[in-house]
């Protein structure tokens, strides 16, 4: 139903969706800034700040349910921000808090869009669109990466490992490449085999030039996965072309580390898997030393904590302010943390339909995206349990919400068509 406020409804809509388009552009010039010395100038923050403002705006006014659906997440998460700003009135504190609980917030609102728009015809296309935009941005980004311009992962801008463009946080950018190798992986392999494995080799390059365990565990998955994933109604059956993926998989294994074996040691990766594993075990390894973090702020939450910072959560501002870093770069955990059970709920009550719905769409032949979206989530759920900057991430969420809304509306278009069918079935038996 439409709201009596009229709004120029189009206009709006093709603002928020060439923003949505665009946005990485932005942070890119953003670094590009900081790099400059200009970092003071927050034009990424403002500019989502403005697109997520046009979307509960847009929503709001088309799609009033949906909207307050998107309310009490937010309600949920300002919360905890609420109750410690009246302990505190700590204005950058506040602030500080608002900016993570948006990170979080961000692929939900953006993903109530997308199911806003779900009874036009061309929304399919237009999600195509903006996917097909952002990975357009992130091969840009990754040409100036292999030229040496921008950030590195390690070190200062001018010495260190890693070349993740003109994105300085380099995990983040991990949590986008996986996304968007994803969906153009799935689309090479839709194309044709020799397309997949090129399209594979070219997202391993860009991995390690990131070189990053999120990442490249992501990408790992990714193209075990997709593939397989491919087989849709025979997923769970013995076929010729498993065996021949497999084969294939132990092939392109065995030359992937013939030709990245002499990249993989000048980006130290080796040396700073083994520095881990000699200092704290296996436990370090797979955490790098996050586990420590982990004790350090549940030490500090259950010993300076009260039942209301229990009940809705300390935000990171809390952390902080006694001296604890205020994050363990574990995702889920950082989450429940820093807002909640009510919150850590909400993503996952969130993630859990995306899955249920990618699931369903597997087995529908009209949903071209659900093996990227059934396997860039187990993905990035791999990344966030053990690396972190995924659900926190800052360039991700538009990307990830865009490609998983993909599945939703196809599920909801194939459930229609079904719907459909069998009631002519009806009418021709009556």
């Amino acid at each position: 139903m439409i709201s009596n406020l009229r709004i120029p409804e189009q206009g709006i809509l093709s603002v928020i969706v060439m923003m949505m388009a665009s946005y990485l552009f932005i942070d890119f010039g953003y670094g590009a800034l900081v790099l400059v010395g200009l970092g003071g100038l927050k034009i990424s923050l403002a500019f989502k700040a403005v697109l997520l403002s046009l979307i509960m705006l847009y929503v709001a006014v088309c799609r009033p349910r949906i909207a307050l659906l998107c309310l009490a997440a937010v309600g949920v998460f300002m919360a905890p921000i609420v109750s410690s700003l009246l302990r505190d009135a700590d204005l950058s504190g506040f602030i500080y808090n608002l900016t993570f609980a948006t990170k979080f917030l961000a692929p939900i609102i953006v993903y109530c869009f997308w199911c806003a728009i779900a009874d036009k015809p061309t929304r399919l296309k237009t999600a195509r669109f903006v996917l097909w935009a952002l990975t357009t941005a992130v091969v840009f980004n990754s040409v100036l990466g292999a030229f040496d311009i921008g950030f590195h992962s390690y070190g200062t801008p001018e010495v260190g490992l890693g070349n993740p463009g003109l994105i300085f946080a380099a995990n983040e950018y991990g949590a986008l490449v996986i996304v968007i190798s994803g969906f153009l992986l799935n689309e090479s392999w839709l194309k044709g085999g020799s397309l997949f494995l090129a399209a594979a080799s070219l997202c391993l390059l860009a991995t390690f030039m990131v070189a990053t365990k999120t990442a490249l565990l992501g990408i790992v998955m990714l193209i075990l996965l997709i593939p397989l994933l491919n087989e849709r109604r025979h997923l769970f059956r013995p076929t010729v072309l498993k065996l021949k993926y497999f084969l294939i998989t132990l092939l392109v294994s065995f030359l992937t580390v013939l030709v990245f074996a002499q990249l993989i040691a000048e980006l130290g990766l080796i040396d700073r898997a083994l520095f881990f594993y000699e200092t704290g075990g296996l436990s370090r390894l797979i955490f790098s030393g996050r586990e420590a973090m982990v004790i350090a702020m549940v030490d500090l939450y259950v010993r300076a904590g009260d039942i209301l910072y229990w009940g809705l959560g300390a935000p990171p501002s809390f952390f902080s302010a006694h001296g604890v870093k205020p994050t363990a770069e574990v995702d889920p955990f950082d989450l429940l943390l820093w807002f909640g059970p009510l919150s850590f709920t909400v993503v996952v009550v969130w993630i859990s339909l995306v899955l249920i719905s990618a699931s369903k769409a597997l087995f529908s032949s009209d949903s071209r995206e659900a093996p990227a979206v059934l396997a860039v989530n187990l993905a990035l759920l791999a990344a966030a349990s053990v690396a972190g900057h995924v659900w926190t991430s800052g360039v991700v969420g538009v990307a990830w919400a865009t490609l998983n809304s993909t599945t939703a509306l196809s599920w909801k278009r194939h459930s229609e068509q079904k719907k459909g069918s069998e009631q002519i079935a009806e009418y021709a038996a009556v």
